[in-house]
């Protein structure tokens, strides 16, 4: 079995180590009504929800943002947290067929248990 590259890692590295890839149940994070801080094995997204009044649907604006935006931001839960809750949905993304999330809990288990462990 290969060695799971999240090895060593802590805090917001690691979260972003455990966190499913892109559009395989992301870490979504609640940060205002129609804004949500997603975090995915490639980094931190912005998503914010549009409605134009001119429109008749609503429309997702998404921007990367630095690891660094979480020092200024008021997220619903605490920084300590997001490797928990990256290592879940990480298993929730294996669980839903997500083939590069499964193996991923594969290489991982050792730490996904460790973290899941402290949540």
């Amino acid at each position: 079995m290969a060695n799971c590259e999240c090895e060593g890692l802590e805090g917001l590295e690691l979260a972003k180590c455990l966190a499913p890839p892109r559009g395989d149940y992301e870490l979504d994070i609640p940060v205002t009504n129609n804004l949500s801080l997603i975090i995915t094995n490639s980094g931190l997204i912005l998503k914010q929800v549009v409605i134009d009044d001119d429109l008749p649907f609503a429309r997702t604006v998404e921007r990367r943002v630095p690891d660094e935006y979480l020092d200024h931001v008021n997220l619903r839960v605490k920084k300590e947290d997001l490797p928990c809750l990256a290592a879940k949905a990480l298993l929730q993304a294996s669980s839903h067929g997500s083939e590069v999330s499964r193996e991923k809990v594969e290489r991982c288990r050792r730490i996904i248990e460790e973290v899941s462990r402290n949540c």
